[in-house]
């Protein structure tokens, strides 16, 4: 299964400084999506100042932000994150936001990350909407929301610049009540197990 390949956790100062290298090759390959998402971090005092305001804005309650690390041989590596911002708890919405770092990419793992951050956002943190959006042009992102029970709400025309162009947007969003079918597949697996002893 593809969730034995990665564990989500809290940002720590040791697993943050593994953002620089990231940073620096996103910066290399010229990955503009991956060097929207991370932050440039001089140091591992940065990175250590990272997961700390991290940590602080989730005590707030207005975000709530999961390290995707890898399991198995890779163990402990930073593989991407997943993130929910812009909590408000009037009307209890949330903005979503995930990446990954190339290795990472084409494996389900944003996917099955994105399915644990929503059934954390909604029966633990009592979220009741969440958001999301990516640009036309990255349909992938799209399959990742979809696989997640995220279902798209519409287009927003030009809604976001890079270098001088203007790009189109698609607006997805789940309820808490929306189906999660991986929590079936889930315990039908566990049932199948246990009836096998």
């Amino acid at each position: 299964m593809t969730d034995s390949l990665f564990r989500l956790a809290h940002w720590q100062p040791e697993i943050a400084v593994q953002l620089i290298e990231i940073h620096q090759a996103a910066l290399r390959d010229d990955d503009v999506d991956l060097l929207r998402n991370t932050p440039e971090l001089a140091d591992a005092v940065a990175a250590a100042h990272f997961a700390q305001k991290l940590a602080a804005t989730e005590a707030e309650g207005t975000m709530c932000a999961r390290v995707i690390l890898g399991t198995g041989e890779a163990e402990g590596r930073v593989l991407g994150q997943v993130m929910a911002s812009q909590i408000e708890r009037t009307h209890s919405t949330a903005w979503i936001s995930y990446w990954l770092r190339p290795e990472a990419r084409g494996r389900g793992i944003a996917s099955a990350a994105l399915r644990q951050c929503v059934d954390l956002l909604h029966d633990e943190c009592g979220i009741y909407r969440l958001e999301l959006g990516h640009r036309i042009d990255n349909p992938a992102s799209g399959h990742v929301a979809a696989a997640a029970g995220f279902l798209r709400e519409g287009t927003e025309r030009q809604r976001l610049t890079y270098g001088r162009q203007r790009y189109d947007v698609h607006r997805w969003a789940r309820l808490a009540g929306d189906p999660r079918p991986w929590q079936v597949s889930r315990e039908g697996h566990t049932a199948s197990h246990a009836a096998g002893h």
